[in-house]
């Protein structure tokens, strides 16, 4: 009887433990400009950008948020800005620690890559090319 009562115990304590792991959020798709992705959880999020994209012009424009642990995986795409001193940000990194990752192209934006308040951004691989006013910049 106590071989069973352990047994049953084990699996119950093995079922918590697997409970209280926190799933990592379901993939994501950068699928148009104008996108953001907000994960403050301690799980990265990994987001996919699945075709070429040209964003519309305008100095408000960003052409996507990246905020907190947020991978964005180009995967060999090209972001394209507009007319060059009217075409806002190309990519925007906020907040804890996102990722940019290449390979990829960002291009004929006024900045290219904006890092605002984030503590351990990273870009990798990435071409930053033709941007107005700076290929990176922080703010």
């Amino acid at each position: 009887m106590k071989k069973i009562i352990c047994v049953f115990s084990l699996i119950a304590f093995l079922l918590s433990a697997e409970q209280a792991i926190p799933a990592a959020p379901p993939p994501q798709y950068f699928t148009h400009c104008g996108q953001s992705f907000v994960n403050h959880t301690s799980q990265r999020l990994v987001v996919t950008m699945t075709t070429d994209m040209s964003c519309p012009n305008g100095n408000s424009v960003v052409g996507v948020t990246l905020d907190g642990l947020v991978d964005l995986n180009m995967n060999g795409k090209t972001l394209t800005g507009g007319w060059y001193q009217q075409a806002g940000i190309g990519v925007k990194l906020i907040g804890g620690n996102p990722r940019l990752l290449g390979p990829g192209v960002v291009r004929r934006f006024t900045r290219g890559i904006l890092v605002a308040g984030a503590r351990n951004a990273m870009v990798s691989g990435v071409t930053v090319s033709s941007n107005f006013q700076s290929r990176i910049g922080s703010s």
